[in-house]
This record gives C-alpha cells, sequence and structure tokens, in this order.
C-alpha cells in the first residue's frame, strides 16, 4: 500500500496542476472569445488613421498649389 503522505503530495500536485491548465485555457478562450470585437476595434482605428493621411496628403498637394514656383538658374 502506497505512503498516505505521497499520496496526498500526488492529488496537490495534480490539481495544482489542473489548476494551472484550467486558467490558461480559460484565459486563451476569452481572448479567442473577445477577438471580434478586437478585430473591429483595429479596423476602425486604422480606417481613422487613414482618414488623417488622406487629410494630409490633400492638405499637402493644397499647400504646393498656393506656394510661388521657384526660378533656377
Amino acid at each position: 500500500m502506497a505512503d498516505p503522505l505521497s499520496v496526498a503530495g500526488t492529488a496537490v500536485g495534480i490539481v495544482s496542476l489542473g489548476i494551472t491548465v484550467l486558467q490558461g485555457l480559460t484565459t486563451y478562450y476569452s481572448d479567442v472569445k473577445d477577438q471580434d470585437n478586437d478585430i473591429v476595434s483595429v479596423n476602425t482605428q486604422l480606417r481613422r488613421l487613414l482618414e488623417i493621411f488622406t487629410d494630409i496628403e490633400s492638405r499637402i498637394d493644397e499647400t504646393k498649389n498656393t506656394l510661388p514656383l521657384e526660378k533656377h538658374g
């Protein structure tokens, strides 16, 4: 028959490992569940950034058209 202390130690180890694994799985699946929201958020932010860059580009073009031309030579 096995030593009761060894059996208790093994049980504690198994329970501890089970808790660690289940915490990892819970975190993973929680992140996966929120993935759709993250994708929507990133997509929205990218669209805003694109609008900003497009606006900057158009303002640069407007500025180029209003500056006097330099004559070289």
